[in-house]
């Protein structure tokens, strides 16, 4: 079995400690920023993206929670639409491969 380490999508905001942030990165964790965060700050998401499906090109995982936030209730929530921009990144970077 192959044991890829996995890479994680974090909300941004935790990324703002530079001594966390460093810890967090060593711990193969990427920001992502949310619209919450302000609409200027869903622009950096791009770079995020490019590198996300980058690294599903080198086969290795990534785990991202879709709903994007956390609740006590036992339902699903609407889905974020970044996990959708990952996608399509990956499959423009990699048509042939599935996802």
């Amino acid at each position: 079995m192959d044991r890829k380490p996995t890479v994680f999508l974090a909300r941004a905001d935790i990324f703002k400690n530079p001594k966390l942030a460093k810890l967090f990165r060593f711990f193969k964790m990427l920001p992502i920023m949310r619209m919450r965060d302000g609409f200027e700050e869903v622009k950096k998401n791009n770079r995020i993206i490019e590198t996300s499906a980058d690294v599903l090109r080198s086969r290795i995982p990534i785990c991202i929670f879709p709903e994007g936030t956390h609740q006590t209730k036992r339902s699903m929530l609407p889905l974020s639409k970044g996990i959708f921009r990952i996608a399509l990144q990956a499959k423009s970077v990699m048509p042939d491969t599935p996802l």
